[in-house]
């Protein structure tokens, strides 16, 4: 697989069209009927949820986490995107809302979380009631958690699932 910058133009544009149909507020509507759904199913587990998200799927997660946080007490954000804006969407807006705790993995060479927006989204967590921890992953570019792309970061990907597996084992005990 080929990574979104190496794609030309046109290509770019058919990759993203889909994920431009999505908005934050469908995903976090979603999530609700999904968490209604599987209150209402005596067999499903109740209880703390967890979840990961990459790329746009990033910003999904801190949403959801902001919007349902009595269910979602872990939450995973790899190489996310648009975490940290003016918009009154961004998913910083919701540190006073998150629990339990929040990872995001960024590799140093991602335009899409440079260093300001990096040290900005972990200032806004700073004071908050979630456990923030972060790594910023040397020489890794945007995507390096995707083993089937042309920049996959196996060290860095092994880093983000260890501490991604750490902090579920943490926070959603049976």
């Amino acid at each position: 697989m080929i990574s979104l910058h190496h794609l030309d133009p046109a290509a770019q544009e058919e990759v993203l069209k889909p994920m431009r149909s999505q908005t934050d507020a469908q995903v976090v509507e979603d999530t609700g009927a999904l968490i209604r759904f599987l209150g209402a199913d005596a067999v499903a587990c109740s209880g703390a949820m967890g979840a990961i998200g990459l790329c746009t799927g990033g910003r999904h997660v801190m949403q959801v986490a902001g919007h349902h946080p009595a269910n979602f007490v872990a939450s995973a954000c790899l190489h996310g995107m648009r975490l940290v804006g003016d918009d009154a969407d961004s998913p910083h807006r919701l540190a006073d809302r998150f629990r339990g705790e929040l990872y995001c993995g960024f590799g140093e060479k991602d335009h899409c979380t440079p260093p300001p927006l990096v040290a900005g989204l972990a200032e806004a967590l700073r004071d908050h009631a979630v456990a923030y921890r972060f790594a910023v992953h040397r020489a890794a570019e945007r995507g390096h958690a995707l083993p089937d792309r042309d920049i996959y970061d196996k060290q860095a990907a092994n880093r983000d699932w260890g501490l991604i597996f750490a902090m579920f084992r943490r926070q959603l005990r049976p």
